[in-house]
């Protein structure tokens, strides 16, 4: 069997490394990442149930508690389907990368 030099081996190593850490890196930013925060869901609750009257203040309010959570989104969806996806186009809230 042949045998792998010192410096071959490390950078065998190195690599593989490399390739496991990259790895994680991409299905770390897939993640749902952290719950939907109790303040959040308030907000979007009050927003859909009770402010209808004032969208542009809600569109502030929404954004603010959404911000890229996927569970706040679903959260909100949640609640009232068919207000929510109205406020989402209105307000122009996409989608979080989930």
């Amino acid at each position: 069997m042949a045998r792998l030099s010192r410096g071959l081996l490390m950078l065998i190593v190195i690599v593989a490394a490399i390739q496991i850490c990259a790895a994680e890196a991409i299905t770390a930013t897939v993640s749902w990442g952290d719950p939907c925060s109790d303040k959040a869901k308030t907000q979007i609750e009050k927003c859909l149930k009770e402010e209808t009257a004032d969208i542009d203040k809600c569109c502030r309010k929404l954004r603010n508690a959404i911000h890229d959570s996927c569970p706040c989104w679903v959260h909100a969806v949640a609640t009232d389907k068919p207000l929510a996806i109205a406020y989402f186009e209105y307000c122009q809230i996409y989608h979080p990368p989930c």
